[in-house]
């Protein structure tokens, strides 16, 4: 017998929707109160843990408006309705960065902001990569570099890599790599 949560939805209103996003306002009702919640419906995300022969990430520099600060992330994007993780992948490693994968691996997914979205990331292990031109969308405008593999943790602990999905994307990264310790330092190349 299934247990009846201790929150319930009494009512839904959708107060703006586009092709990607709805956001919902819900009336809920728990242990007696009732209370309303904006939440965000959207699009599946990819994100990209690309490693080099030189055990270097690629990282993007790309300025956020909604928190007013360029921040230093793994490549990602929204995967269309109807694309599958992995070629939403490929197409936003490309897209963001110029880089080609001759290997993909994939790291399982992760919710970015469970108490407000259902928003959820597929990430990825990509190797074997071939350097080409970036084919960036009207809107974005990041500056691609590469970050050695053993400087990712100062760096999220320094708060220079402080969004979720890139700190998610590198632990998940570094959690299958711990496997090949020759990957997890640099050659200093």
């Amino acid at each position: 017998m299934e247990e009846k949560p201790f929150i319930e939805v009494i009512q839904r209103n959708i107060v703006w929707q586009s092709t990607m996003q709805t956001v919902e306002v819900l009336l809920l009702e728990a242990n007696g109160h009732r209370l309303e919640l904006a939440t965000m419906k959207g699009l599946d995300g990819a994100v990209i843990f690309a490693l080099n022969a030189q055990n270097q990430v690629a990282f993007i520099e790309s300025y956020r408006v909604v928190i007013g600060r360029t921040l230093v992330e793994l490549p990602a994007g929204k995967i269309a309705p109807t694309e599958d993780p992995l070629a939403a992948a490929k197409r936003e490693l490309e897209e963001e960065t110029g880089l080609t994968a001759g290997t993909w691996e994939a790291l399982g997914t992760a919710y970015g902001s469970q108490g407000l979205s259902d928003w959820r990331c597929h990430y990825f292990l990509a190797t074997d990569l071939v350097e080409g031109k970036q084919q960036l969308q009207p809107d974005e405008n990041p500056s691609f570099r590469w970050i050695a593999i053993e400087q990712t943790r100062a760096l999220i602990e320094d708060n220079t890599i402080c969004d979720n999905f890139s700190i998610v994307g590198i632990a998940k990264a570094l959690f299958r790599l711990q496997g090949e310790p020759a990957r997890l330092q640099s050659s200093g190349a």
